[in-house]
């Protein structure tokens, strides 16, 4: 297995979280400014992520999820990518 850990720095514009197939957990940092989103699944929608809960996902291809918010905010990603 590969490790996966890594902070995002959200921007206005979406950022997609890496590559590869992975299962992790994501989190909108407690002490962000602002609110983080993620991608919805039609490519449009702007999904809020509550700040400070941690969401699952597994067996997901990074390079299809993708976050956005207030700049130098945060969303933390650990979780491992199938060999």
């Amino acid at each position: 297995m590969i490790l996966v850990a890594k902070n995002i720095t959200l921007t206005a514009n979406f950022v997609a979280a890496g590559a590869g197939i992975a299962n992790f957990s994501f989190v909108a940092a407690a002490d962000n400014s602002g609110v983080a989103y993620i991608r919805g699944d039609d490519g449009s929608a702007s999904v809020p992520i509550p700040k400070g809960v941690p969401f699952r996902m597994d067996s997901v291809n990074l390079a299809t999820v993708f976050f956005k918010g207030t700049a130098s905010d945060t969303v933390t990603l650990i979780g491992y990518k199938h060999p």
